[in-house]
């Protein structure tokens, strides 16, 4: 019922109740209350609406609305800067696997040639390893993407607000070994003899490629963290713009009300 309320701060919740709250005491209280949408106006009373002047000049009524409709202007620009993070986040991420993916590809057929084969891509059993590839690169761009949206950029900061390196490169490094891992487990399970390639040389083809992918791995993460810093800042100025909105209009202060 309340889902929409999903994408506000506490304060700014509280914010809106006390609006809410105290146009329902000046109905109660005055009898009515009035606000214009557009060139409309509209008059709220004990018995309904009407398009009476009375109260059309109360300057509580611009005050009310005007938060609410800053509130909401603002809550629908987080909202959209929240929505595009991982998105942006992913868009680089699925760029990086791909080359990654063809650097494994890449490696397999100049085995195959170094062993005689004259033409890789024709003999048995290369299309099964292609789409293997396919699948592996699916696996990680889901492993990562389910990595950003339970990851959290607080778990980084120190008191200060300033990213902890040792928690980060801990963080990445963890990443890259779960990575492995799961291309380890894929190829172990799916794989089969393809020419003279077994899974043990498969292995060892796939090691000339290890530095290339413990580079990219980082370059993921940290592009992923640089995405959520600066997503972070716009969200906290949009943040600070309503408060000060707020304390500017009626004088409630939320200014050092931390965000969430």
């Amino acid at each position: 019922m309340f889902k929409f309320l999903e994408g506000f701060q506490f304060w700014q919740v509280l914010s809106l109740a006390i609006i809410v709250v105290g146009s329902i005491l000046l109905i109660i209280f005055r009898g009515k209350i009035t606000f214009f949408n557009g060139s409309k106006r509209i008059e709220v009373n004990r018995k309904g609406t009407s398009g009476a002047e009375f109260h059309s000049r109360c300057p509580y009524v611009y005050d009310i609305f005007g938060i609410i409709n800053k509130t909401m202007e603002i809550s629908s620009r987080i909202t959209s800067i929240k929505d595009c993070l991982l998105k942006d986040q992913m868009k680089y991420t699925n760029q990086k696997l791909l080359i990654f993916i063809d650097l494994m590809r890449q490696s397999f057929i100049e085995k195959l040639i170094e062993l005689g084969e004259k033409d890789p891509t024709k003999i048995e059993g290369y299309n099964s390893y292609y789409l293997l590839l396919e699948l592996l690169e699916y696996k990680l761009s889901t492993f990562f993407r389910n990595t950003f949206i339970d990851n959290n950029i607080k778990r980084f900061q120190n008191e200060d607000k300033t990213i902890d390196i040792d928690k980060f490169n801990k963080y990445t490094e963890e990443k890259v070994r779960a990575v492995e891992s799961t291309i380890n487990e894929l190829l172990d399970t799916h794989y089969n003899k393809i020419s003279k390639i077994n899974r043990e040389e498969l292995r060892k083809v796939n090691e000339t490629v290890s530095p290339s992918l413990d580079k990219m791995l980082a370059e993921i993460v940290s592009n992923a963290l640089e995405i959520a810093i600066n997503n972070y800042k716009k969200i906290i100025s949009l943040d600070m713009e309503l408060k000060k909105h707020i304390k500017q209009t009626v004088g409630i202060d939320f200014t050092n009300t931390e965000n969430n």
